[in-house]
């Protein structure tokens, strides 16, 4: 059998994971017209698969459904028919738009991906068994528990001041974050005295140490990060206003090198980009030139299995993967193939007149495919409240349950 264009999940075990599947294929059928494939191991399944092609797969019992499923994945070339090209999603991502099947036509040999929302040392640490995550919240909390002691935002019950209190944390980070503007309010800031006006709504009293709000009224200490720096034993950067840690990396994200080094001592991979894109594994596109590549991302995926450095992920060896077989600057997938909907992004919202999602109140993208990676089935969450309500209209659906995070 030649299957020309198909769409392909990949679900073994619980029930929750399977009337995730259900919902997910019931946003395909409304949506694309191609024929989608579901490959499991049915003895490990609490409910059956309710769909019309499913492809079954023995694996290896010792397994657990988690590495069953990354089993199954890296090697569907092992079980499709030859001959087609095949778009993988995982059971979380719901055939959002009307233009759907475009997607074949995205392909570029021998098989690409979408970028996922962080670059390689921000993963580095869910990849690696290292003790940068916990070492990372043991940090967190102690920042917190000391600017906490200085009460460093004072203690109010005042809702708006709380709210403008938020706005304006908002704005500062964005500041920092943006070099040009950091760069106009210091030269600003150098030559107020000893009021700095920050914005229409905000300005700092640089001799009280207070934020003032448009009325005049305090509504915010100013912490001196720098001493912060120094309770902790860390660097600070004067001129980017930033904590670094000993390696000069920013604090405030947990992020490490030892997915890269781990990769280079085990697979004899230089990954030479310290700060690489890293690509997500919830959607991408194959033939059969692919099956090279898919077939080392397997063995690779199954050696980690056994090596206790690595937790149980297939995203850590498809870095390995790509870097071995020169892919590295292989064009990446826009994001409307793969949008990741972030449950604690609270900027995360929906257009309902055009059926557009945005990530921050500002850009609104035209999305084919929404990938609710956790919180799928969340009622609770206005954003699922929005995306969803469509499916659930027009085929009389409920909710799944929530689709366990990862």
């Amino acid at each position: 059998m030649i299957m020309e264009k198909a769409y392909v999940f990949v679900v073994v075990g619980t029930r929750e994971h399977i009337n995730v599947l259900h919902f997910a294929l019931q946003s395909f059928e409304m949506n694309t017209k191609f024929s989608v494939i579901v490959v499991t191991d049915k003895n490990r399944n609490e409910i059956p698969i309710i769909h019309q092609n499913v492809i079954h797969v023995e694996t290896p019992k010792e397994f657990s459904n988690h590495q069953t499923a990354i089993f199954l994945k890296t090697s569907l070339h092992r079980y499709l028919p030859k001959g087609g090209r095949y778009v993988y999603m995982d059971s979380d991502i719901l055939a959002f738009g009307k233009n759907c099947d475009q997607i074949f036509d995205e392909y570029i040999a021998p098989i690409r991906f979408g970028a996922d929302h962080c670059n390689l040392p921000f993963f580095s640490p869910t990849a690696i068994n290292c003790s940068c995550k916990k070492d990372f919240d043991t940090l967190m909390l102690g920042i917190q528990n000391y600017v906490n002691e200085l009460d460093y935002f004072g203690q109010t019950d005042d809702e708006e001041i709380l709210e403008q209190r938020a706005e304006l944390k908002k704005r500062i980070k964005h500041t920092f974050n943006n070099k040009s503007i950091l760069l106009k309010n210091g030269i600003k800031g150098f030559f107020s005295w000893p009021v700095f006006k920050f914005d229409e709504d905000f300005k700092y009293n640089r001799k009280e140490k207070l934020w003032y709000n448009s009325s005049n009224q305090p509504i915010m200490l100013q912490l001196k990060w720098s001493e912060v720096a120094h309770k902790f034993d860390l660097k600070f950067d004067y001129f980017n206003m930033k904590i670094k840690d000993k390696r000069g990396m920013d604090i405030w994200y947990c992020q490490c090198s030892h997915l890269k080094e781990e990769i280079k001592k085990k697979f004899q991979v230089n990954v030479k980009d310290a700060d690489w894109q890293h690509w997500n594994g919830g959607v991408f596109i194959f033939d059969d030139q692919s099956h090279p590549f898919m077939e080392y991302w397997h063995q690779a995926t199954m050696n980690i299995f056994k090596d206790d450095r690595w937790r149980v992920r297939d995203q850590g060896t498809l870095v390995a993967t790509a870097w071995k077989f020169g892919l590295q600057k292989q064009p990446l997938l826009h994001e409307k193939w793969n949008y990741i909907c972030d449950y604690n992004n609270p900027d995360l919202g929906y257009r309902e007149d055009d059926h557009t999602l945005t990530k921050d109140k500002k850009t609104y993208t035209q999305v084919e495919f929404a990938h609710v990676y956790h919180h799928f089935g969340d009622e609770t969450w206005d954003f699922w409240k929005w995306i969803s309500k469509d499916f659930k209209e027009a085929l009389q659906l409920s909710s799944p349950p929530i689709y366990p995070n990862r």
